[in-house]
């Protein structure tokens, strides 16, 4: 994919002039509406050894048309980010994941909220329209879910944003290769379109910012 970077310029310059700012605190804003899902984390255990998953994989551009166990997700997905705030801290820098469960088996199609702490149903997935204004790459769009890691950045400095990026690279990969030790597929992506769903997650690209994705599915045969 190209594009003209002449455009960017401008901004580029800007960023490099701007005076150092105070950050700016925000109020996230709440789900309301959200409905507590219960998290079963033993579901998160006995997957494959590290050594045998990393044997065992391949890269394949497109997942099987078939649901998986949403509930395993969400286990998978609270399992690493309770490392990750065991790790850095519970505070305002916690991060938070959202579940766009396509093809769910176990629990209704639809969007999740996963913290380290809980999980909610957000929004049935008629809201998210159509699932390939998700992603850049069409082929993703054929994965059973897609999972997004946000990060609050209204706290943070330069220093503390590449911190929330490495954070969310880390319990993304840790969610990543745990699915594919319980035998599930998938790819990390940074071409999530947080645009489409901003409603959704009540995103406003501050507090809740889309850092880093990564889809799962059952792998092809």
């Amino acid at each position: 994919m190209r594009s003209e970077p002449s455009p960017m310029a401008a901004l580029l310059a800007g960023f490099g002039t701007r005076a150092v700012e105070a950050p700016a605190r925000r109020a996230m804003r709440p789900f309301e509406r959200a409905t507590p899902v219960p998290v079963d984390l033993d579901d998160a255990m006995f997957g494959e050894d590290l050594l045998d998953t990393l044997l065992r994989r391949r890269s394949s551009l497109r997942c099987a048309d078939e649901p998986v166990r949403t509930g395993l997700v969400f286990a998978l997905l609270q399992d690493a980010l309770r490392r990750d705030s065991a790790e850095w801290g519970f505070g305002d820098g916690a991060l938070e994941a959202f579940v766009f469960a396509l093809k769910s088996e176990g629990s209704s199609p639809g969007v999740y909220r996963v913290t380290a702490a809980d999980c909610a149903f957000v929004a049935p997935v008629s809201a998210i329209g159509d699932v390939e204004d998700l992603v850049v790459q069409r082929e993703l769009a054929t994965a059973a879910g897609i999972v997004s890691v946000h990060g609050r950045l209204d706290h943070a400095d330069a220093h503390r944003y590449r911190l929330c990026v490495t954070r969310a690279a880390m319990a993304i990969y840790d969610f990543h290769l745990r699915a594919q030790s319980h035998g599930l597929g998938g790819s990390l992506f940074a071409g999530f379109i947080a645009s489409a769903v901003r409603h959704l997650v009540r995103s406003d690209g501050v507090t809740r910012h889309p850092l880093i994705s990564a889809t799962y599915g059952k792998p092809l045969p």
